[in-house]
């Protein structure tokens, strides 16, 4: 049994389709996809099978429809920031409110104690709506396709709340097999979940616990797979020279693929989603041959 794990990075994720082409070319018959954040929806588009599909959910998209500001988290802050803000000259109402909202942060800790109460807020709901990236999910992802498919697809998240602002060695990582989801809805959260960087994403409640981006604990997911039995695994990066941790069983085989080049940073290349994902494609195809040609 052949696994593969895929790794988070946004925009970059482009890249693991290429690395998908290129296994398929190869006769690599994948039983088993482990996926975190973007590799989760990478994950599903492997499962089902269909290549062209899978590239055109990268190639066919307008790339600002994943840059809509969460309105409910603008209006928050703004409200927060004009009650302490309003300037006096608009009369004894606005006055008075904002003497109010001060007093009640000097009795909890001042502003410090607003400031990360804030901070806490933003992390859990994100600056960005998630409408846009559930219709994306939707319109690519076939639950029939996965639960149909003969393959497993396990789907990372993160708990611990707050994930973000606590220590790495609080936070939970918790694998679904999406082959277990009861409805296309379920399936769509699942994701949603795995995909959702704080302070960019809504934290997703399943089974009313929050939960965040899968790679926020373990930024390749090997291990749902090696417990499903899997000896051979190939694990995609999304930066360059990256190797996967030491396997629990000493009888696994990792082999690493990785960028032969920068992908860029976090703004020019986790979030930006208007770059060439051909090229994208094309150099992970290219990174994956040369890595495993001679592994199969």
């Amino acid at each position: 049994m052949i696994g593969l794990a895929l790794g988070g990075g946004g925009a970059r994720g482009a890249y693991q389709i290429g690395a998908w082409q290129a296994l398929a070319e190869l006769k690599v018959d994948i039983t088993g996809v482990a996926g975190a954040s973007i590799g989760a929806f990478n994950g599903a588009l492997i499962v089902q099978g269909d290549l062209d599909r899978a590239i055109r959910a990268w190639t066919d998209f307008d790339p600002s429809r994943l840059r809509r500001f969460n309105p409910r988290t603008i209006s928050r802050l703004l409200g927060d920031a004009a009650l302490i803000l309003l300037p006096w000259p608009l009369g004894k109402i606005s006055a008075g409110v904002r003497t109010a909202r001060l007093l009640s942060l000097l009795r909890t800790g001042a502003r410090a104690a607003g400031t990360a109460k804030a901070i806490v807020d933003l992390a859990r709901t994100g600056c960005l709506d998630d409408q846009m990236l559930r219709e994306l999910i939707t319109r690519y992802v076939s639950w029939e396709a996965i639960v149909g498919s003969g393959k497993k697809l396990y789907i990372s998240t993160t708990t611990g709340w707050p994930v973000v602002l606590g220590p790495r060695a609080r936070r939970q990582a918790i694998y679904h097999e999406a082959g277990q989801t009861r409805s296309p809805a379920e399936l769509v959260d699942l994701i949603t979940a795995s995909m959702s960087l704080p302070f960019i994403y809504s934290a997703v409640a399943l089974d009313d616990v929050r939960h965040l981006d899968g790679g926020l604990k373990d930024r390749i997911p090997i291990s749902p797979l090696e417990q499903s039995g899997v000896r051979k695994i190939v694990a995609v990066h999304l930066k360059p020279d990256r190797t996967t941790d030491s396997p629990a069983c000493p009888q696994t085989e990792i082999i690493d693929v990785s960028p032969s080049r920068d992908l860029g940073g976090f703004f020019k290349g986790t979030l930006n989603f208007g770059r060439d994902m051909m090229e994208l494609i094309e150099l992970g195809y290219q990174d994956t041959l040369a890595a495993c040609q001679e592994k199969f």
